[in-house]
């Protein structure tokens, strides 16, 4: 039985890694037609590419093509990236060796806002 609870711990912890944790949000326009996406995630890049994605899906609702007019990416993370990334590879290495797998990562650890229209 415990043995089978690992597992299922461990395949639960890689089904979170891998669906991303990410949240997204679009704020309408504020009557200069502009609109905004925040999107946070646990990569840097995830909360850029997730944003970017949410905007190109509410403009294409709208039977249009979104334009960028402007991103930005902060860290809000509450361990500092560099010590954060040598935690994740010594947890990476300690889990080759017992087989157990634990992340630092939050899904909010970056917030990505998008401004853009919808042309």
């Amino acid at each position: 039985m415990r043995r089978y609870m690992k597992g299922l711990l461990f395949l639960s912890s890689w089904a979170i890694l891998i669906s991303g944790c990410s949240s997204t949000v679009v704020i309408p326009e504020s009557g200069d037609g502009k609109h905004q996406v925040i999107s946070a995630s646990s990569r840097r890049s995830d909360a850029l590419a997730d944003g970017v994605k949410e905007a190109e899906k509410y403009c294409k609702k709208k039977k249009l093509v979104a334009s960028i007019l402007s991103s930005d990416v902060e860290y809000k993370g509450d361990i500092d990236p560099t010590a954060k990334q040598a935690i994740a590879s010594a947890t990476a290495a300690l889990a080759r060796v017992t087989g157990s797998f634990s992340s630092v990562d939050t899904s909010e650890d970056y917030e990505a806002t998008i401004i853009f229209t919808c042309k």
